[in-house]
């Protein structure tokens, strides 16, 4: 009996280790399929983002208000505004190349961190002086030179000034500068993600694409700061043009002397209307003869017709003596 239970046992002792040795290789052949099918969701994930790369890089952020209407930035901060302002004066003063100086010093206590820009004087026929000056004022003290510039005739009457034109140009670039910053802030962005899928490429070929499509966002990044940095120093910065021109002056009238008797130029005048009268009726007299023929047959007729009539007057006459004389006694 023992015998038969030994007997009936010894099988299943046997079949217990191979199942057990076929159970593990079934699971370790599961968990290499697993391994091999994430690498390849990896290879293909990694694929998808880098052919999406390119249009997330592309896409800006649109330029959002705030509650007040002002400008943000993504990140919600307010923008103050982006001004690119020019300001041209023109005065006359008495003086110029003194008021030069004096508007110098004017216009650098105004504004401390004002910059000479340019300076030119020319000299004109009458002796006089046009000077240009060339200003860039920081943007806080803008208003202050404008101000001084407009009551330069006021503050300083010595100089005879006068304002005789003033042109400014105001161009707000905020929603440009806003734009800017959000293309900005998405470019980096896309920048991250791409150094920390080059951080994960298993391949060669992924490695040189990543590399490209990075140089290619980096190239933009720059090309963009080098915008912001342009349109940050337009507007720190305002330029201002003076132009200076001396006060026309109007000579008064001298007094016209006074005449004083001459007779030499009496003499000389009445000669000269002599000669006038003369060449009048020299003229006179060169027409006169240059028509006498048309003058000469228009009196031989009226001559003529005279004579004519005249003896047929004294013929009537006559014959009116005869008839009478025969009729008397």
């Amino acid at each position: 009996m023992l015998r038969s239970f030994f007997a009936f046992r010894q099988p299943v002792i046997r079949f217990y280790p191979r199942s057990r040795r076929l159970l593990f290789l079934l699971l370790l052949l599961g968990v290499i399929l697993t391994a091999c099918g994430s690498s390849g969701n990896s290879a293909t994930s990694n694929s998808a983002q880098l052919q999406s790369g390119g249009d997330n890089s592309a896409a800006s952020t649109p330029v959002s208000a705030g509650a007040g209407g002002a400008p943000t930035l993504p990140n919600g901060t307010a923008v103050n505004a982006y001004l690119i302002r020019s300001l041209s004066v023109s005065l006359l003063v008495n003086k110029p190349l003194d008021a030069e100086q004096k508007i110098t010093q004017g216009v650098l206590a105004a504004d401390p961190q004002a910059q000479a820009a340019g300076e030119d004087i020319n000299e004109q026929s009458d002796g006089s002086y046009i000077v240009s000056l060339t200003f860039a004022v920081s943007a806080p003290n803008y208003d202050a030179v404008k101000a001084y510039l407009n009551a330069f005739p006021t503050n300083y009457p010595d100089f005879k000034g006068k304002l005789t034109n003033e042109k400014e140009t105001v161009q707000n670039v905020t929603s440009q500068y806003v734009d800017l910053q959000s293309r900005l802030t998405n470019l980096r962005t896309e920048q991250q993600r791409l150094l920390q899928l080059l951080s994960q490429a298993q391949n060669l070929s992924d490695t040189l694409t990543i590399q490209d499509k990075l140089t290619d966002v980096e190239g933009q990044i720059e090309q963009i700061e080098g915008q912001i940095n342009q349109l940050s120093s337009q507007t720190s910065y305002s330029m201002v043009m003076i132009t200076l021109s001396a006060t026309p002056v109007t000579a008064s009238p001298a007094p016209a002397p006074q005449a004083s008797w001459n007779p030499g130029g009496v003499l000389g005048t009445a000669f000269g209307v002599l000669l006038a009268v003369l060449q009048v009726v020299a003229d006179v007299l060169i027409w006169v003869l240059v028509f006498s023929p048309i003058w000469l047959v228009v009196l031989g007729g009226y001559y003529i017709r005279r004579r004519i009539k005249q003896r047929r007057l004294n013929a009537g006459v006559g014959v009116g003596a005869r008839t009478a004389g025969s009729s008397a006694p």
